[in-house]
C-alpha cells in the first residue's frame, strides 16, 4: 500500500484503490523503441506488459532501401515475448513496436 491513514477500514479500501489502479497500469501498452530484426532472422522481444499480449503494430522503421514484411512467429510465451521476424528487406532494419 502507498500511503497509511490510521484508520483500518479506511487504510483498507486504500489498499484496494491502488490494488486496482496497478491493475490498470498493467493493461496499458508499451512501445519499444530500437529493436533491430536482421533480415531473414526471428527474434524473440520481451514486451514487460506483465499479462499476455493482445497486438502489435509497427510505428516506425529504419535502415532500409527495399521494403519486404514484418511477421510474427507463433510459438512464444506470449506473456513474456512478442516473436518478430523481418522478411525481403535485404539487411538489418531497426523498428519500434506498439504492443498492447
Amino acid at each position: 500500500m502507498k500511503r497509511r491513514t490510521g484508520d483500518t477500514a479506511v487504510d483498507r479500501e486504500l489498499h484496494e484503490v491502488y490494488r486496482r489502479l496497478d491493475d490498470l497500469e498493467k493493461e496499458d501498452e508499451v512501445l519499444l523503441s530500437g529493436i533491430e530484426l536482421a533480415d531473414g532472422v526471428s527474434k524473440l522481444i520481451p514486451h514487460r506488459l506483465g499479462r499476455a499480449w493482445r497486438g502489435w503494430y509497427i510505428c516506425n522503421l529504419e535502415g532500409a532501401s527495399t521494403t519486404g514484411r514484418i511477421q510474427r512467429i507463433a510459438g512464444e510465451d506470449t506473456k513474456t515475448y512478442v516473436q518478430l521476424q523481418a522478411n525481403g528487406w535485404g539487411a538489418t532494419i531497426t523498428v519500434s513496436v506498439r504492443v498492447f
